[in-house]
């Protein structure tokens, strides 16, 4: 089965974790043996909407009463006829 992963962001300054989310999800479906392609087949489309950061000093500082870190993302899965 083939599938194209695309990961886009509605969060400022969040390019790198859209990146990390989508190399992550392209590993994941790699090793369950999808063929990963740049258009064709289903298209999986992530929209991070919001996401919540644990600075490693506050971390340092205040332990794990820093809270934790979250992602909340929009997902679509689509088909070649776009359904």
């Amino acid at each position: 089965m083939t599938i194209s992963v695309d990961v886009q962001t509605k969060v400022y300054d969040s390019e790198k974790e859209a990146q990390i989310m989508k190399n992550i999800l392209i590993s994941k479906l790699k090793k369950k043996n999808w063929r990963v392609v740049e258009t064709g087949g289903l298209n999986l489309l992530v929209v991070i909407t919001h996401l919540k950061r644990v600075r490693w000093l506050k971390r340092f500082v205040i332990g794990f009463l820093a809270g934790r870190a979250s992602v909340k993302a929009e997902v679509t899965l689509k088909d070649i006829n776009n359904t």
